[in-house]
């Protein structure tokens, strides 16, 4: 008894487009940085939220003295990194630059102080002259009185502030962390070979 055959044949043209398409688009690989720069701001922004560096390690707490300054001067609530002008063009001064290559995220402007918050490291501050401005209460026989702003004061006087050095730990916001891989980078790929980007 005979069999049944059935035989089909497929046109490889359609496939053999889609296969020169990705080649095409693999070779153009700056979309696909390009995608994972922008990623990768957001995530670095991110962190000064988070406080946690790429590696997944929190970030260094504040000194007890810090705190209680920032207190005092109503910038609750307290996030590391996050306070003044300094912090601010920090946090929000990031750019990303895509080659075929690869992609750089770096700070804009090269300050000192955003090289020394990702790296940590001393600061050797030199003997000074400085003004020490007290509000003292007349009435007493006590000289001593609370230290306040320079327009509050009614006693000022000269200091001689002594060399000193100041430490300030790492706190790695630059970087690429497990979820910038398994996220970020993974979603960008996907868009670039399916041609979404």
């Amino acid at each position: 008894m005979p069999g049944v055959r059935f035989t089909f044949k497929v046109d490889p043209s359609f496939a053999l487009e889609r296969l020169q398409e990705l080649f095409q688009r693999l070779e153009n690989r700056q979309r696909f940085y390009n995608a994972v720069g922008f990623g990768l701001e957001n995530s670095t922004k991110d962190r000064f939220e988070t406080q946690i560096a790429p590696d997944g390690k929190p970030w260094q707490k504040l000194k007890p003295a810090t705190i209680k300054a920032r207190e005092r001067n109503g910038q609750t609530p307290i996030k590391i990194l996050s306070a003044g002008r300094k912090a601010e063009s920090l946090r929000f001064g990031f750019f990303h630059q895509a080659t075929e290559q690869g992609v750089t995220v770096a700070t804009q402007g090269g300050y000192d102080y955003q090289r020394i918050h990702q790296l940590g490291g001393t600061i050797k501050v030199a003997e000074r002259e400085g003004k020490v401005y007290r509000h003292v209460n007349p009435n007493t026989a006590i000289s001593r009185g609370r230290f306040v702003a320079p327009a509050k004061a009614n006693q000022i006087t000269d200091a001689k502030i002594p060399a000193h050095t100041i430490t300030i730990p790492a706190r790695p916001y630059l970087g690429v962390s497990e979820s910038d891989r398994e996220t970020t980078i993974t979603e960008a790929v996907e868009e670039w070979l399916t041609g979404k980007i």
